[in-house]
């Protein structure tokens, strides 16, 4: 299952403990571009603020982005894997500068986001389960998903037969334990008739059927 990979130089308040002290939100989202920011990191690209009172959390702050322009790869539908969902939120994530622009550039593009049932679940797991200070508060969390994504992304689920079809496909494949979760987003991809499926997970994904669907790993800035 794809797992966030947290930086070794994003800081916070070390007082903060898990959810009781879980960030604070500041959401903005301005003509389809957004940027996230704070989350602790270093000053002069994030912020860390205290507030009276017992929460003392992390600010997070969605601001618009300086521009919104499209990459060369044609997005005719993308879909985001965890690992890419999870990075473009949290700043401080060590692949945030590259998962951002994936992310709101197929927000801005006609083919859109197509956001696999599977991976919103898990994005909305990870950000809950993050050790202290990164952790988000499950209220937090939702909001943070719902108004990135919510209505701006299409949602694709398995249903009925579909799911059969996908532990058929898996056995077929000797795809087994946690590969079974990354065949689960593929399929919801295909599904969907994803051009692309970015994740940082490249080698999660070669194994498996893909269809047309084409992986996309997001490069520096």
């Amino acid at each position: 299952m794809p797992r966030a990979c947290l930086s070794s130089t994003g800081t916070c308040d070390p007082e903060l403990q898990p959810e009781e002290d879980a960030a604070e939100l500041e959401l903005e989202l301005v003509d389809g571009c957004a940027h996230l920011d704070g989350v602790g990191g270093q000053e002069s690209k994030r912020e860390s603020t205290r507030r009276s009172g017992p929460s003392n959390p992390c600010k997070v702050t969605l601001r618009p982005a300086t521009a919104c322009a499209m990459s060369a790869i044609d997005m005719g539908g993308i879909a985001l894997d965890t690992s890419v969902i999870v990075p473009a939120l949290m700043s401080w994530h060590e692949h945030h500068a590259s998962a951002l622009p994936v992310v709101r550039d197929a927000l801005t593009d006609e083919g859109g986001v197509i956001l696999p049932m599977p991976a919103l679940v898990d994005a909305y797991a990870v950000i809950t389960r993050l050790p202290p200070p990164w952790r988000l508060r499950a209220a937090d969390a939702h909001r943070l998903l719902a108004e990135t994504l919510r209505g701006r992304a299409q949602v694709v689920g398995l249903e009925g037969d579909e799911a059969w079809d996908l532990l058929d496909d898996a056995l077929g494949n000797a795809v087994s334990g946690g590969a079974t979760y990354d065949a689960h987003i593929a399929a919801c991809a295909r599904k969907a008739g994803a051009s692309h499926l970015a994740t940082f997970n490249r080698r999660h994904f070669e194994r498996l059927d893909l269809g047309s669907v084409d992986l996309l790993v997001p490069s520096g800035p």
